[in-house]
């Protein structure tokens, strides 16, 4: 099964021009291969690329600073320690 869905979209002809422009000397090899690569860079500009706010990066910097001096639990731990206080809750 394809991760692909084929869709339909009405362009400007000045567009599909462009679009057959780039098509022709090589630089895409069809205009799905061209309007693929407009939405990865569309979402890199505006979806991925968003700007992170002083308060995000502050965070993000404490978190790697805390694993880089050690101040972390593992995954396992911290799962054992939830199942254990559940239990003991639902044993109650």
């Amino acid at each position: 099964m394809s991760n692909f869905e084929k869709i339909s979209v009405s362009l400007p002809k000045e567009m599909v021009l462009v679009m057959d422009s780039m098509k022709e000397n090589g630089s895409y090899s069809s205009r799905s291969d061209l309007v693929r690569d407009a939405m990865r860079l569309w979402q890199k500009e505006n979806v991925i690329s968003a700007p992170l706010n002083t308060e995000t990066l502050e965070g993000i910097e404490r978190g790697i600073n805390d694993i880089k001096n050690g101040r972390f639990k593992s995954a396992d731990m911290v799962f054992n320690r939830l199942e254990e206080k559940y239990n003991s809750v639902v044993v109650k």
